[in-house]
């Protein structure tokens, strides 16, 4: 199992932002390795990191394919991988599946709105993002490109460009959140995307989460959302937890979509571990 963060964030050894969703899977028979790339690199430059690393994941693990499972941006990288991969490997790639969670797959229309609105502004923030995160551990920090690689326009000609990776199992998840009371730390870009695209966890709209094979949003017991970086236990706290800042429950709910026909499953996960469990269980389950 490969994971995949996204953007502004770093894994490895020193920089660990996925909480206790390794251990957990790693407690049920998974091998966990992380991708170790840029937190703020362009998806190019992401996915060149990625295929650097893979065979010596493929050499430890003794396996020759793997499953990825990737957060936010991390699922563009990932697809930037597939993509150079099919390159050389054609139809005998070495990812049995992809998994994205809250990937913006159809780009931000609310960055591209930052991007118009208030362009001297990225400037002088981009320098300053490069210069942060080259000193802890980044080799090519690009925030600028980042922001311009992830608007709608970039994405549609990126979509349009892509491959057929028919033989690696592709699915997609997401979360929304429903207002201040769901998650008041978020609130503000919550609302801001919300004007923009619609529905989404803080940061990715339902719309763009959504590809080849959407599985469907993740939700509270109550039909509260589950924040954008709850989706990687980036807080590293149980679901129940939050019940005393009023954020969110703890049994989550599964919207499974088939065809045109929504069909709902229950499912209770008492932190985001269960939810990655979930996942691993259903590729397992599918022969990946």
């Amino acid at each position: 199992m490969l994971l995949v963060h996204g953007a502004g964030v770093r894994d490895g050894k020193k920089n660990l932002v996925w909480g206790e969703i390794p251990e957990a899977l790693r407690k049920h028979g998974a091998q966990v390795f992380f991708g170790e790339h840029d937190a703020w690199g362009t998806p190019i430059y992401n996915a060149v990191q990625l295929l650097e690393r893979l065979p010596s994941i493929l050499e430890e693990s003794g396996s020759t394919k793997v499953n990825i499972i990737a957060h936010s941006k991390g699922g563009i990288d990932a697809r930037y991988l597939i993509a150079l991969l099919a390159d050389e490997f054609g139809d005998d790639l070495p990812v049995a599946s992809l998994t994205t969670i809250a990937t913006p797959h159809q780009g931000s229309r609310s960055i591209e709105m930052l991007l118009r609105s208030i362009w001297p502004v990225f400037i002088p923030l981009a320098f300053v993002s490069n210069f942060i995160y080259k000193q802890i551990g980044d080799k090519n920090p690009d925030f600028l490109g980042t922001c311009l690689y992830l608007t709608p326009s970039n994405m549609k000609q990126f979509n349009a460009s892509q491959p057929d990776i028919s033989p690696v199992y592709s699915q997609q998840f997401a979360s929304s959140l429903h207002g201040v009371v769901d998650d008041p730390l978020v609130f503000f870009p919550y609302l801001f995307v919300y004007l923009a695209e619609g529905p989404n966890d803080g940061l990715i709209s339902i719309q763009s989460s959504t590809y080849d094979n959407y599985r469907g949003e993740y939700c509270t017991a109550d039909g509260r959302g589950i924040p954008h970086d709850y989706l990687i236990d980036l807080p590293k706290r149980p679901f129940s937890a939050l019940k005393e800042s009023g954020t969110i429950l703890p049994a989550v709910r599964r919207f499974a979509q088939t065809g045109d026909k929504p069909k709902t499953t229950t499912l209770d996960f008492k932190d985001v571990s269960d939810f990655y469990l979930a996942i691993t269980a259903d590729l397992k389950a599918r022969g990946l």
